[in-house]
């Protein structure tokens, strides 16, 4: 990471954690209300938002049976060499129990600042894509504003919240 003094240090994110709803249990294949998982490593580009300085960082936390659980995390510099952390929260069937939690992720694609407005591309396995909408708000992760269909392949139900899905023409 380059520092306002341009200075660049290396960020080590497997310190990360987030607690991920309805998440997939690789030792049981099953499904269970909530797990606690720590980044394994950096997928993909991290996007620095110009207007803000803020780095979106997609992450790896776990990969099994041809799937991946992904998340994304917002780090805020906050002076020389130190940063706030923050978790993007994708919304889903339960509300959240605190500020650490989200549903998890497919397979990211790519991240997008545009006039601080963050963009989520992720995908299933199948190919199925959909972009994810976060708009600024009282923190630097933003807030869930929208979700749209790129390609409604296999299991492009699963990728946007399904109350707040907007289908691509």
């Amino acid at each position: 990471m380059t520092w306002p003094d341009n200075q660049t240090n290396t960020i080590d994110v497997t310190g990360w954690n987030i607690t991920i709803l309805d998440a997939l249990d690789c030792e049981t294949a099953t499904q269970v209300p909530e797990t606690i998982f720590n980044a394994r490593r950096i997928i993909g580009t991290p996007i620095v938002d110009p207007l803000t300085s803020n780095v979106a960082v997609p992450v790896l936390l776990e990969e099994c049976f041809e799937t991946q659980q992904t998340a994304v995390f917002v780090v805020a510099p906050q002076g020389v060499r130190t940063y706030a952390l923050y978790r993007v929260q994708v919304p889903g069937e339960r509300a959240f129990p605190n500020e650490f939690s989200s549903y998890g992720l497919d397979s990211i694609g790519g991240l997008q600042y545009w006039d601080s407005t963050l963009l989520v591309r992720h995908g299933s396995a199948s190919g199925a894509e959909a972009l994810l909408v976060f708009r600024p708000d009282s923190t630097p992760a933003g807030s869930f504003a929208s979700c749209g269909f790129l390609n409604t392949l296999e299991g492009a139900d699963r990728l946007c919240p399904s109350d707040l899905a907007q289908a691509s023409q």
